[in-house]
Parts: structure tokens; C-alpha cells; sequence
């Protein structure tokens, strides 16, 4: 497995979990009468965990064009050296 593979295992763990958080925020907040200062508290932590759920997307859309390129790198035209051209 490589390094990349690895990377985008981590990831796809970690935006899970914090999928997890984020759900259980937004039952907290649909709760507020039960517990007001739990639900006020999700209320802060929801845009924070929304805002790293964004950056773990970007990061792993990166994983997956580097895993790309490196199993389909581009094909370029043999390059003369500068004595020759």
C-alpha cells in the first residue's frame, strides 16, 4: 500500500468522525429544550467542525489527483539535451 493510500485511509476515517460529530451537534441543537446549554455550546462548535469537515474534502480531492498522477503520469515527448537542439 502506499504512502498516499495510507493517507487517504486516515482521511476518509477522520471525515467520518467528524461526520459523526457534526450530527451529533445538530441533534443537540434540535433538543435545545431538553438541555439549552449543551445545544447553546453545539451552536459554537457546529461552524468550527462544518469549516474542518470542507478542508479534510479538499485535502483528500489532493490524495486522490496525487494518487492519480502517480499510477498515470502524464506522457511528455522525449526532451533533446541543450547540446543538441
Amino acid at each position: 500500500m502506499t504512502r498516499i493510500l495510507k493517507r487517504l485511509a486516515k482521511t476518509d476515517q477522520r471525515i467520518r468522525d467528524t461526520n459523526q460529530l457534526v450530527d451529533e451537534c445538530r441533534a443537540r441543537i434540535a433538543r435545545r429544550a431538553k438541555n439549552p446549554a449543551l445545544a447553546e455550546q453545539a451552536t459554537k462548535e457546529l461552524p468550527v467542525l462544518l469549516r474542518h469537515l470542507k478542508e479534510l474534502a479538499i485535502y483528500r480531492n489532493c490524495l486522490i489527483a496525487a494518487q492519480e498522477f502517480e499510477f498515470d503520469p502524464p506522457k511528455r515527448p522525449p526532451q533533446l539535451p541543450r547540446y543538441i537542439r
